[in-house]
C-alpha cells in the first residue's frame, strides 16, 4: 500500500493557487528528480481549465469524477486510469455528491528524455503522452486490467521516494519505463 504520510487533499483552493495567469498548473517538483506520487481526495468543486508541463497518471482508487479535456467530458470511475499529457487543457467538472480518491503520478518528461539526446528509444517511451490529440481517449478502463498493473508500478515507485541514492533513482526510472511501455502497448 502507499505511504499515507504523502496524502494531499486536492481541492479547488489548492489547485487554483498553483495555476498561473496563462492557465498553467505548476507542480512543486524537486528539480533534481522531477517525479512525485500523491494520494489525493478530489472533492466536488470544479477546477478551472489548465495544462501543465508535466505528465500525469491518475488511478481512481474509489469514487467517481468528471474531467473536461479539450471540450470533452471524461468520466473516471473506480479502477480506471486517466492519462494526460502537457499540452491539453483540462479541468475538474463540478458535480454534486461526487468525490474521488486517487493515486497520481506526476513527472517531467526530461526524467526519461532530455532535449538533444540522440536516444530515439527514450522518445518512444513518451508516445502515450506526446501523441495526444482530440481523439485520444485519456481513459484506460478498469476492465482492461492495465490500470491495476500500472498501480503496482506506481506503488513500487512510491516505496523508493524520495529517490536520493543513485540506486533508488535507477529503480524509479526503470519502474516508470515499465508503466510507459505498458501504456504504449495499450
Amino acid at each position: 500500500m502507499l505511504n499515507t504520510r504523502r496524502i494531499t487533499k486536492l481541492s479547488h483552493s489548492i489547485i487554483e493557487r498553483q495555476i498561473n495567469a496563462e492557465g498553467v498548473h505548476v507542480w512543486p517538483f524537486d528539480r533534481t528528480f522531477p517525479l512525485d506520487v500523491r494520494l489525493l481526495v478530489i472533492d466536488k468543486h470544479a477546477v478551472r481549465m489548465n495544462r501543465h508541463d508535466y505528465f500525469e497518471l491518475l488511478y481512481a482508487h474509489c469514487g467517481e469524477a468528471t474531467f473536461k479535456v479539450q471540450g470533452r467530458d471524461v468520466v473516471i470511475r473506480k479502477g480506471d486510469l486517466f492519462v494526460i499529457g502537457s499540452t491539453l487543457f483540462h479541468g475538474r467538472v463540478h458535480r454534486e455528491r461526487t468525490r474521488l480518491k486517487a493515486v497520481v503520478l506526476y513527472f517531467l518528461p526530461e526524467l526519461i528524455y532530455r532535449a538533444g539526446n540522440i536516444d530515439e528509444e527514450a522518445v518512444e517511451y513518451l508516445m502515450p503522452f506526446l501523441s495526444q490529440n482530440g481523439s485520444f481517449p485519456h481513459l484506460v478502463p478498469a476492465h482492461t486490467g492495465l490500470p491495476k498493473r500500472v498501480l503496482h508500478w506506481i506503488q513500487a515507485i512510491q516505496k523508493e521516494l524520495p529517490a536520493a541514492s543513485p540506486q533508488a533513482r535507477l529503480c524509479v526510472k526503470t519502474y516508470l519505463r515499465m508503466i510507459l511501455v505498458m501504456l504504449a502497448k495499450h
